[in-house]
């Protein structure tokens, strides 16, 4: 939380303790608020590109569709919660177990048999993932 720093500069700033008690309620104000934080962004920026990735794979026949739909519910519920955690805390709390389970449903579905690998090994030039099964 960004918003914290200048309210540390005006806590070691302070001449009296009444200066370092307002400052001190304010910060613990925003941390009980815990709106806004820099995870919660990251966390939208992934689930745009796994939309951008997921409606790609749509139109793809390297990946079933099933997959591609997960990403999108996948993506649609993280912004949902994303949401919910300014506007409706208590509903954040419901929706971001149940965007964690799609998660990791369409991250079984992408790597199922290994397609992501074999994928990449054949557009970089690597050997594919077959080549690891025997060790």
């Amino acid at each position: 939380m960004l918003s914290i720093l200048p309210l540390s500069d005006q806590y070691a700033a302070a001449t009296t303790g009444a200066l370092r008690s307002q400052a001190l309620a304010a910060g613990e104000s925003l941390v009980a608020q815990d709106q806004g934080t820099p995870q919660t962004i990251g966390f939208l920026f992934i689930a745009i590109a796994v939309l951008i990735i997921s409606l790609i794979i749509l139109q793809s026949e390297i990946f079933s569709r099933t997959t591609a739909y997960t990403g999108i519910v996948a993506s649609v519920v993280t912004f949902a919660d994303d949401i919910s955690v300014v506007i409706a805390p208590s509903v954040a709390a419901i929706l971001m177990p149940a965007s964690g389970v799609f998660w990791v449903l369409w991250w079984i579905l992408i790597n199922r048999k290994a397609r992501l690998f074999r994928f990449t090994a054949v557009s970089s030039g690597y050997p594919s993932m077959d080549a690891y099964k025997s060790v």
